[in-house]
């Protein structure tokens, strides 16, 4: 979901989504900063996955992903459709930048 690595700061951390994670025992979590946009996303969070999939730490997973995708963009991969027809996205790193992982890397 949109901004889940937000929240009111106290002092120990962000009091967000996220912790109510680590309070249920995940050792990592996977939140965004901003709102993302949902095609960018649909390409970018499987990538993640298989990463995860392959033994790579989370945070290891996490760049791979954000790697692949700006390679894609910046290729012109990345479309999504409109009532005008299909637009390819622009390379900017806003599409995977808003994602962080919180917790072990």
């Amino acid at each position: 979901a949109c901004r889940t690595g937000l929240g009111r700061i106290s002092g120990d951390g962000v009091a967000g989504l996220s912790r109510a994670f680590f309070y249920a025992g995940a050792a990592s979590v996977l939140t965004t900063l901003w709102d993302v946009a949902d095609r960018p996303t649909s390409v970018m969070l499987p990538r993640f996955y298989m990463a995860l999939l392959r033994h790579e730490t989370p945070s290891e997973a996490l760049r791979m992903a954000q790697l692949s995708m700006l390679h894609d963009l910046q290729h012109g991969k990345v479309h999504i459709e409109t009532l005008r027809g299909s637009i390819i996205l622009p390379p900017l790193p806003d599409y995977c930048s808003g994602f962080a992982i919180s917790g072990e890397p």
